[in-house]
Protein backbone atom coordinates (compact mmCIF):
# COMPACT_ATOMS: atom_id res chain seq x y z
CA UNK A 1 0.00 0.00 0.00
CA UNK A 2 1.33 3.42 -0.92
CA UNK A 3 -0.06 6.64 0.46
CA UNK A 4 0.57 10.17 -0.72
CA UNK A 5 3.14 12.06 1.36
CA UNK A 6 1.90 15.52 0.44
CA UNK A 7 1.55 18.23 3.05
CA UNK A 8 -1.91 17.05 4.15
CA UNK A 9 -0.29 13.87 5.56
CA UNK A 10 2.26 15.79 7.64
CA UNK A 11 1.51 16.46 11.32
CA UNK A 12 4.10 18.49 13.23
CA UNK A 13 6.74 17.23 10.80
CA UNK A 14 5.74 13.55 11.18
CA UNK A 15 4.89 11.70 7.97
CA UNK A 16 1.62 10.03 8.93
CA UNK A 17 1.36 8.34 5.53
CA UNK A 18 4.67 6.54 6.06
CA UNK A 19 3.64 5.47 9.56
CA UNK A 20 0.27 4.17 8.36
CA UNK A 21 1.80 2.37 5.39
CA UNK A 22 4.41 0.75 7.64
CA UNK A 23 1.76 -0.32 10.12
CA UNK A 24 -0.40 -1.83 7.38
CA UNK A 25 2.59 -3.60 5.89
CA UNK A 26 3.59 -5.13 9.23
CA UNK A 27 -0.02 -6.10 9.93
CA UNK A 28 -0.36 -7.72 6.52
CA UNK A 29 2.90 -9.63 6.88
CA UNK A 30 1.93 -10.90 10.33
CA UNK A 31 -1.33 -12.44 9.12
CA UNK A 32 -1.33 -15.97 7.86
CA UNK A 33 -2.45 -16.51 4.24
CA UNK A 34 -5.46 -18.52 5.33
CA UNK A 35 -6.54 -15.63 7.58
CA UNK A 36 -6.27 -13.18 4.72
CA UNK A 37 -8.23 -15.52 2.48
CA UNK A 38 -11.01 -15.68 5.09
CA UNK A 39 -11.67 -11.95 4.82
CA UNK A 40 -10.92 -11.16 1.18
CA UNK A 41 -12.79 -12.01 -1.99
CA UNK A 42 -10.70 -14.08 -4.33
CA UNK A 43 -9.21 -12.00 -7.12
CA UNK A 44 -9.72 -13.27 -10.63
CA UNK A 45 -6.43 -12.80 -12.45
CA UNK A 46 -5.58 -12.70 -16.10
CA UNK A 47 -1.99 -13.96 -16.28
CA UNK A 48 0.17 -13.45 -19.35
CA UNK A 49 3.02 -15.99 -19.24
CA UNK A 50 6.00 -15.00 -21.43
CA UNK A 51 8.07 -17.96 -22.60
CA UNK A 52 10.23 -18.56 -25.68
CA UNK A 53 8.69 -15.93 -27.96
CA UNK A 54 5.12 -16.74 -27.01
CA UNK A 55 2.59 -15.39 -24.55
CA UNK A 56 -0.02 -17.63 -23.01
CA UNK A 57 -3.07 -16.03 -21.43
CA UNK A 58 -4.72 -17.84 -18.54
CA UNK A 59 -7.59 -17.01 -16.23
CA UNK A 60 -6.73 -17.89 -12.62
CA UNK A 61 -9.52 -17.99 -10.00
CA UNK A 62 -8.58 -19.34 -6.57
CA UNK A 63 -6.74 -22.56 -7.35
CA UNK A 64 -8.18 -23.09 -10.83
CA UNK A 65 -6.60 -22.05 -14.12
CA UNK A 66 -8.35 -21.81 -17.44
CA UNK A 67 -6.64 -21.35 -20.78
CA UNK A 68 -7.68 -18.29 -22.78
CA UNK A 69 -5.33 -17.72 -25.71
CA UNK A 70 -1.78 -18.33 -26.94
CA UNK A 71 -0.15 -15.78 -29.25
CA UNK A 72 3.25 -15.13 -30.78
CA UNK A 73 4.96 -12.09 -29.30
CA UNK A 74 5.83 -10.82 -32.78
CA UNK A 75 2.14 -10.94 -33.76
CA UNK A 76 0.77 -8.94 -30.84
CA UNK A 77 0.49 -5.68 -32.78
CA UNK A 78 -1.83 -7.29 -35.31
CA UNK A 79 -4.37 -8.36 -32.68
CA UNK A 80 -7.47 -6.23 -31.97
CA UNK A 81 -7.83 -4.16 -28.80
CA UNK A 82 -9.44 -5.83 -25.80
CA UNK A 83 -9.26 -9.29 -27.35
CA UNK A 84 -8.75 -11.09 -24.04
CA UNK A 85 -11.31 -9.07 -22.09
CA UNK A 86 -13.95 -9.68 -24.76
CA UNK A 87 -13.33 -13.39 -24.59
CA UNK A 88 -13.58 -13.70 -20.79
CA UNK A 89 -16.62 -11.40 -20.74
CA UNK A 90 -18.55 -14.24 -22.37
CA UNK A 91 -18.03 -16.34 -19.25
CA UNK A 92 -20.89 -15.42 -16.96
CA UNK A 93 -19.08 -16.74 -13.89
CA UNK A 94 -16.43 -14.00 -14.13
CA UNK A 95 -17.02 -10.54 -12.66
CA UNK A 96 -15.02 -8.11 -14.78
CA UNK A 97 -14.81 -5.57 -11.94
CA UNK A 98 -12.77 -8.10 -9.91
CA UNK A 99 -10.33 -8.97 -12.71
CA UNK A 100 -6.67 -7.95 -12.37
CA UNK A 101 -3.89 -8.30 -14.92
CA UNK A 102 -0.47 -9.85 -14.23
CA UNK A 103 2.55 -10.56 -16.41
CA UNK A 104 4.66 -13.57 -15.49
CA UNK A 105 8.21 -13.25 -16.87
CA UNK A 106 10.84 -15.93 -17.18
CA UNK A 107 13.17 -16.61 -14.30
CA UNK A 108 16.28 -16.64 -16.49
CA UNK A 109 16.68 -12.84 -16.67
CA UNK A 110 15.73 -12.30 -12.99
CA UNK A 111 18.60 -11.09 -10.81
CA UNK A 112 18.50 -11.92 -7.09
CA UNK A 113 20.79 -10.59 -4.39
CA UNK A 114 20.67 -10.59 -0.59
CA UNK A 115 21.85 -7.55 1.38
CA UNK A 116 21.80 -6.49 5.03
CA UNK A 117 20.13 -3.24 6.11
CA UNK A 118 19.39 -1.48 9.40
CA UNK A 119 16.08 -2.44 10.95
CA UNK A 120 14.79 1.14 10.58
CA UNK A 121 14.89 0.79 6.80
CA UNK A 122 12.02 -1.72 6.84
CA UNK A 123 9.45 1.08 6.87
CA UNK A 124 10.52 2.07 3.35
CA UNK A 125 12.57 -0.72 1.82
CA UNK A 126 12.21 0.29 -1.82
CA UNK A 127 13.45 3.81 -1.18
CA UNK A 128 16.33 2.59 1.01
CA UNK A 129 17.48 0.08 -1.63
CA UNK A 130 16.70 2.39 -4.55
CA UNK A 131 19.52 4.74 -3.54
CA UNK A 132 22.01 1.85 -3.87
CA UNK A 133 20.83 0.29 -7.14
CA UNK A 134 23.74 1.72 -9.13
CA UNK A 135 26.16 -0.06 -6.76
CA UNK A 136 24.20 -3.29 -6.37
CA UNK A 137 23.30 -3.88 -10.04
CA UNK A 138 24.78 -3.05 -13.45
CA UNK A 139 21.60 -1.05 -14.23
CA UNK A 140 20.26 2.35 -13.28
CA UNK A 141 16.96 2.93 -11.52
CA UNK A 142 15.15 3.75 -14.78
CA UNK A 143 16.30 0.53 -16.51
CA UNK A 144 14.78 -2.07 -14.20
CA UNK A 145 11.69 -3.36 -12.47
CA UNK A 146 12.49 -4.40 -8.93
CA UNK A 147 11.09 -5.30 -5.55
CA UNK A 148 12.56 -5.99 -2.10
CA UNK A 149 11.40 -8.58 0.45
CA UNK A 150 12.55 -9.36 3.99
CA UNK A 151 14.00 -12.88 4.25
CA UNK A 152 15.67 -12.76 7.67
CA UNK A 153 16.21 -10.79 10.86
CA UNK A 154 19.20 -10.39 13.14
CA UNK A 155 17.81 -9.17 16.44
CA UNK A 156 21.16 -8.80 18.28
CA UNK A 157 22.51 -6.44 15.61
CA UNK A 158 19.09 -4.91 14.89
CA UNK A 159 19.46 -5.57 11.18
CA UNK A 160 17.36 -7.27 8.56
CA UNK A 161 18.35 -9.44 5.61
CA UNK A 162 16.48 -8.50 2.42
CA UNK A 163 16.45 -9.98 -1.07
CA UNK A 164 16.61 -7.66 -4.04
CA UNK A 165 14.75 -8.95 -7.12
CA UNK A 166 15.65 -7.16 -10.37
CA UNK A 167 14.29 -7.62 -13.88
CA UNK A 168 15.62 -5.53 -16.83
CA UNK A 169 12.96 -3.46 -18.56
CA UNK A 170 14.55 -4.07 -21.91
CA UNK A 171 13.47 -7.72 -21.79
CA UNK A 172 9.75 -6.91 -21.58
CA UNK A 173 9.05 -3.22 -22.13
CA UNK A 174 8.60 -3.63 -25.91
CA UNK A 175 5.66 -5.99 -25.28
CA UNK A 176 3.94 -4.39 -22.28
CA UNK A 177 1.99 -1.78 -24.20
CA UNK A 178 0.53 -4.38 -26.57
CA UNK A 179 -0.24 -6.78 -23.72
CA UNK A 180 -2.18 -4.10 -21.84
CA UNK A 181 -3.99 -3.16 -25.09
CA UNK A 182 -4.99 -6.76 -25.76
CA UNK A 183 -6.18 -7.50 -22.24
CA UNK A 184 -8.09 -4.23 -21.98
CA UNK A 185 -7.30 -3.47 -18.29
CA UNK A 186 -4.25 -1.82 -16.65
CA UNK A 187 -1.27 -3.90 -15.56
CA UNK A 188 -1.34 -4.63 -11.83
CA UNK A 189 1.67 -6.87 -11.25
CA UNK A 190 4.84 -8.24 -12.79
CA UNK A 191 5.81 -11.58 -11.29
CA UNK A 192 8.31 -14.32 -12.02
CA UNK A 193 8.58 -18.04 -11.46
CA UNK A 194 9.96 -18.99 -8.05
CA UNK A 195 9.20 -15.75 -6.20
CA UNK A 196 6.57 -15.26 -3.45
CA UNK A 197 3.03 -14.30 -4.43
CA UNK A 198 3.20 -10.97 -2.64
CA UNK A 199 6.22 -9.80 -4.68
CA UNK A 200 5.48 -7.25 -7.38
CA UNK A 201 8.33 -6.09 -9.60
CA UNK A 202 6.28 -2.99 -10.41
CA UNK A 203 6.94 -2.01 -6.83
CA UNK A 204 3.44 -2.10 -5.51
CA UNK A 205 0.22 -3.97 -6.12
CA UNK A 206 -2.52 -1.85 -7.60
CA UNK A 207 -5.14 -4.53 -7.01
CA UNK A 208 -8.02 -3.06 -5.04
CA UNK A 209 -8.81 -4.19 -1.53
CA UNK A 210 -11.85 -6.44 -1.91
CA UNK A 211 -13.32 -7.44 1.46
CA UNK A 212 -15.86 -10.22 1.67
CA UNK A 213 -18.87 -10.54 3.96
CA UNK A 214 -16.70 -11.74 6.86
CA UNK A 215 -15.07 -8.30 7.04
CA UNK A 216 -18.44 -6.64 7.41
CA UNK A 217 -19.50 -9.15 10.06
CA UNK A 218 -16.33 -8.41 12.01
CA UNK A 219 -16.88 -4.71 11.51
CA UNK A 220 -20.45 -5.03 12.82
CA UNK A 221 -19.15 -7.06 15.77
CA UNK A 222 -16.61 -4.38 16.64
CA UNK A 223 -19.24 -1.69 16.14
CA UNK A 224 -21.65 -3.47 18.49
CA UNK A 225 -18.85 -3.90 21.02
CA UNK A 226 -17.95 -0.23 20.75
CA UNK A 227 -21.60 0.74 21.22
CA UNK A 228 -21.91 -1.61 24.21
CA UNK A 229 -18.79 -0.14 25.79
CA UNK A 230 -19.56 3.42 24.80
CA UNK A 231 -23.23 3.54 25.81
CA UNK A 232 -22.59 3.62 29.60
CA UNK A 233 -19.87 6.19 29.08
CA UNK A 234 -22.12 8.29 26.87
CA UNK A 235 -24.94 8.01 29.41
CA UNK A 236 -22.59 8.95 32.23
CA UNK A 237 -21.26 11.85 30.20
CA UNK A 238 -24.80 13.03 29.47
CA UNK A 239 -25.63 12.76 33.17
CA UNK A 240 -22.51 14.72 34.10
CA UNK A 241 -23.35 17.41 31.54
CA UNK A 242 -26.87 17.67 32.96
CA UNK A 243 -25.49 17.84 36.51
CA UNK A 244 -23.04 20.52 35.46
CA UNK A 245 -25.86 22.48 33.83
CA UNK A 246 -27.91 22.25 37.02
CA UNK A 247 -24.93 23.27 39.13
CA UNK A 248 -24.31 26.27 36.86
CA UNK A 249 -27.99 27.23 37.15
CA UNK A 250 -27.82 26.91 40.95
CA UNK A 251 -24.63 29.00 41.02
CA UNK A 252 -26.33 31.67 38.92
CA UNK A 253 -29.40 31.58 41.17
CA UNK A 254 -27.22 31.71 44.30
CA UNK A 255 -25.35 34.70 42.90
CA UNK A 256 -28.69 36.48 42.32
CA UNK A 257 -29.85 35.63 45.84
CA UNK A 258 -26.55 36.88 47.27
CA UNK A 259 -26.95 40.18 45.43
CA UNK A 260 -30.52 40.52 46.70
CA UNK A 261 -29.32 39.71 50.22
CA UNK A 262 -26.67 42.43 50.05
CA UNK A 263 -29.25 44.90 48.74
CA UNK A 264 -31.68 43.97 51.55
CA UNK A 265 -28.94 44.21 54.18
CA UNK A 266 -27.97 47.64 52.87
CA UNK A 267 -31.59 48.79 52.88
CA UNK A 268 -32.11 47.36 56.37
CA UNK A 269 -29.00 49.13 57.60
CA UNK A 270 -30.24 52.44 56.24
CA UNK A 271 -33.70 51.84 57.67
CA UNK A 272 -32.27 50.97 61.08
CA UNK A 273 -30.19 54.13 60.96
CA UNK A 274 -33.28 56.24 60.19
CA UNK A 275 -35.34 54.47 62.85
CA UNK A 276 -32.50 54.90 65.33
CA UNK A 277 -32.29 58.56 64.60
CA UNK A 278 -36.05 58.88 64.87
CA UNK A 279 -36.24 56.99 68.15
CA UNK A 280 -33.44 59.06 69.70
CA UNK A 281 -35.71 62.05 70.25
CA UNK A 282 -39.40 62.31 71.06
CA UNK A 283 -41.78 62.84 68.15
CA UNK A 284 -42.41 66.41 67.06
CA UNK A 285 -46.10 66.21 67.97
CA UNK A 286 -45.26 65.09 71.49
CA UNK A 287 -42.71 67.90 71.85
CA UNK A 288 -45.21 70.55 70.64
CA UNK A 289 -47.82 69.28 73.11
CA UNK A 290 -45.29 69.52 75.90
CA UNK A 291 -44.34 73.11 74.87
CA UNK A 292 -48.01 74.05 74.79
CA UNK A 293 -48.37 72.79 78.34
CA UNK A 294 -45.28 74.48 79.71
CA UNK A 295 -45.49 77.86 77.96
CA UNK A 296 -48.20 79.96 79.65
CA UNK A 297 -51.24 81.13 77.77
CA UNK A 298 -50.10 84.77 78.07
CA UNK A 299 -47.25 84.00 75.64
CA UNK A 300 -47.60 83.10 72.03
CA UNK A 301 -45.06 81.63 69.59
CA UNK A 302 -45.42 82.65 65.90
CA UNK A 303 -42.22 80.87 64.74
CA UNK A 304 -40.88 77.36 65.54
CA UNK A 305 -38.15 75.27 63.93
CA UNK A 306 -37.25 71.63 64.68
CA UNK A 307 -34.10 69.86 63.49
CA UNK A 308 -32.17 66.89 64.93
CA UNK A 309 -33.75 67.18 68.39
CA UNK A 310 -33.16 70.94 68.59
CA UNK A 311 -36.13 73.37 68.73
CA UNK A 312 -35.72 77.05 68.03
CA UNK A 313 -38.74 79.22 68.74
CA UNK A 314 -39.47 82.94 68.79
CA UNK A 315 -42.40 84.59 70.57
CA UNK A 316 -43.77 87.28 72.82
CA UNK A 317 -45.29 87.18 76.28
CA UNK A 318 -45.17 88.25 79.89
CA UNK A 319 -42.96 86.93 82.60
CA UNK A 320 -40.82 85.09 80.02
CA UNK A 321 -37.77 84.94 82.28
CA UNK A 322 -39.21 81.94 84.07
CA UNK A 323 -39.71 80.05 80.80
CA UNK A 324 -36.23 78.51 80.88
CA UNK A 325 -36.79 77.09 84.35
CA UNK A 326 -40.19 75.69 83.40
CA UNK A 327 -38.89 74.12 80.21
CA UNK A 328 -35.90 72.43 81.87
CA UNK A 329 -38.29 70.97 84.44
CA UNK A 330 -39.99 69.01 81.60
CA UNK A 331 -38.78 65.39 81.10
CA UNK A 332 -38.70 65.96 77.35
CA UNK A 333 -36.24 68.85 77.58
CA UNK A 334 -32.55 68.43 78.24
CA UNK A 335 -31.56 72.12 78.14
CA UNK A 336 -33.24 75.43 77.40
CA UNK A 337 -31.69 78.84 76.97
CA UNK A 338 -32.34 82.22 75.48
CA UNK A 339 -30.54 82.63 72.20
CA UNK A 340 -30.99 86.39 72.21
CA UNK A 341 -31.64 89.23 74.72
CA UNK A 342 -35.17 89.59 75.95
CA UNK A 343 -36.59 92.95 74.78
CA UNK A 344 -39.80 94.59 75.87
CA UNK A 345 -42.07 96.23 73.36
CA UNK A 346 -43.02 99.61 74.80
CA UNK A 347 -46.17 99.82 72.72
CA UNK A 348 -47.59 96.40 73.66
CA UNK A 349 -45.80 95.88 76.97
CA UNK A 350 -44.83 92.30 75.89
CA UNK A 351 -41.35 90.80 76.07
CA UNK A 352 -39.86 89.45 72.81
CA UNK A 353 -37.80 86.33 73.34
CA UNK A 354 -35.88 83.70 71.35
CA UNK A 355 -35.39 80.26 72.89
CA UNK A 356 -33.25 77.30 71.91
CA UNK A 357 -34.44 74.03 73.35
CA UNK A 358 -32.58 70.71 73.16
CA UNK A 359 -34.81 67.70 73.58
CA UNK A 360 -33.69 64.92 75.88
CA UNK A 361 -32.15 61.79 74.34
CA UNK A 362 -34.51 58.91 74.99
CA UNK A 363 -31.66 56.40 75.04
CA UNK A 364 -29.97 58.33 77.80
CA UNK A 365 -33.19 58.76 79.77
CA UNK A 366 -33.75 54.99 79.69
Amino acid sequence: MKLSTSGKWLFFGVDLAALLAGWLRILSSSLKPEWKAAFLRSTTRVIANLDQGQVTFELCDKNHKKFIECLELNALKRQPDGLILKEISQWKSVLLKDVSFEVNVGEQALLRQQIELPQQAENNLRQAVGFQLDKLTPFSFEQIYFDVIVVGRNKPTKKIVVELLVYPKASISVYLEDLVRLVGIPLDRIAAEGIPNDVNLLGESKVKFRPNKNVWWVFCLFLCGAIALGSPLAKKRSYMIEQKRQIDALKHEAAGIAQKKLALEKGLKELNFILGKKSTFPPLAEAINELSRVIPDESYVPQLKFKNGLITLKGQGTNVVSLVEKLEASPLVETAKFSATVNRNARTGLDSFSLQIKLADRNLSQ
